[in-house]
């Protein structure tokens, strides 16, 4: 290291009187082997500027492309590839940015093909199935993946017959900076109802211990309703939704887990929710977990569940193997304590109090390049009184 530095300081020599782009590059050169990619960017562009060549453009894209830079990556490729179309320098350097890139969008959750439902069945004599399928392409040169997905739902209640509805949606995905922002646009009708639009945006940033979120989105909200006499059977009461989330890994055994949101409902309602989480990892596989939620509508109303405050305080186990090939496993048993007060006619005065228990179980498989899952479990919501089963399967392909 000492070396380079005398080296550099005898080309800083040089470069300030007889600057030149040969001089500048061969500094670059140098400040690339001690470690100072910065540094030797700044020269390389400042070489290119001054006379461009294939090396000067060269080595701002392997730089780039080391630091997973990989727009700037291609746009310095292409800029030596004008220059040099068939140096093997240039075909390899595209290549590996190629592989790099494929790889990145293997592991974002909207590349590939995937296939999801689901279904839950509640103690008010609710039912509702959900299959959906989505297919992600990476047609572009840079790090924008195109997504189409189709839909179908259903949904039977105790007062009516089973009720369908389809929808379809077409998305963009990139990655900006550190940032993977999501954008999504469909429409979702019900049983020859007139269309309704649904749509997301969302901006994540995920790192290996650290995950923040902020999306804005309009969905369906209360399917239960759509099956007796609270809404038309072809009308859709929508929400949307404004959330923020953070998850964060304190050390090696805690991890904490936040997120806020508040929705505002197609019948002039709103509701609020804080939801929070810590898990303590005890060994690789147990861990203990303490939740923590609030909830609050604007206004109750009899159509449905709808307090003025409901809050959960509870403690549970997790037990979970993770793996990147093969089964990876998980279970969890979380027993809490539920207070409620409503407001809505017709609806119990006072506070109520009750506990609770959810009990669910999570299977996956993995092979380089797709996995399937399962998913099922048991819980207890509102004070105590309304119980719901729920599953569902999951499939995804990324090569």
């Amino acid at each position: 290291t000492l070396a380079f530095t005398e080296v550099e300081a005898q080309y800083d020599t040089l470069l300030m009187h007889a600057p030149s782009a040969t001089l500048l590059l061969t500094r670059a050169r140098v400040r690339s082997a001690r470690g100072d990619l910065a540094g030797a960017l700044a020269d390389a562009a400042a070489s290119e500027a001054r006379e461009p060549s294939v090396d000067a453009a060269l080595m701002q894209a392997d730089i780039h492309r080391w630091r997973q830079e990989r727009d700037a990556s291609r746009r310095a490729y292409e800029r030596a590839l004008l220059l040099a179309f068939d140096d093997p320098r240039v075909i390899e350097g595209r290549r590996l940015l190629d592989v790099q890139r494929r790889e990145a969008l293997t592991y974002e959750p909207e590349y590939g093909t995937a296939t999801t439902s689901n279904g839950v069945g509640d103690s008010e004599g609710f039912s509702s199935f959900a299959f959906r399928a989505q297919q992600g392409w990476a047609p572009f040169w840079g790090e924008t993946v195109l997504t189409i997905a189709g839909e179908f739902r259903q949904a039977t209640g105790a007062l009516g017959t089973p009720l369908t509805g389809v929808g379809a949606d077409v998305g963009l995905a990139r990655a900006v900076g550190r940032a993977h922002v999501l954008a999504r646009a469909g429409l979702l009708a019900f049983d020859g109802g007139g269309p309704t639009a649904t749509g997301l945006l969302e901006v994540s940033q995920r790192s290996r211990t650290r995950s923040l979120r902020v999306s804005i989105g309009r969905q369906p909200a209360y399917e239960s309703l759509r099956s007796n006499t609270a809404l038309a059977r072809d009308d859709v009461m929508s929400a949307t939704t404004l959330l923020g989330s953070v998850s964060t890994q304190l050390n090696a055994r805690t991890d904490v887990y936040v997120q806020v949101d508040h929705t505002a409902l197609g019948d002039g309602n709103s509701r609020s929710v804080f939801a929070g989480a810590v898990r303590r990892a005890l060994n690789p596989t147990f861990s203990l977990l303490y939740t923590a939620s609030a909830a609050a509508f604007g206004e109750g109303t009899a159509d449905y569940w709808s307090p003025a405050a409901f809050v959960t305080q509870g403690f549970g186990v997790d037990a979970r193997r993770d793996r990147r090939e093969g089964w990876s496993l998980g279970a969890r048993l979380a027993p809490a304590v539920a207070w409620s007060r409503e407001t809505a006619p017709l609806r119990p005065t006072g506070t109520q109090s009750a506990l609770q228990a959810t009990l669910s179980g999570d299977a996956t498989w993995r092979r380089p390049g797709w996995e399937l899952g399962a998913f099922a479990g048991f819980g207890q919501d509102r004070a105590g009184t309304y119980g719901a089963g729920f599953g569902g399967l999951r499939a995804r392909m990324t090569r």
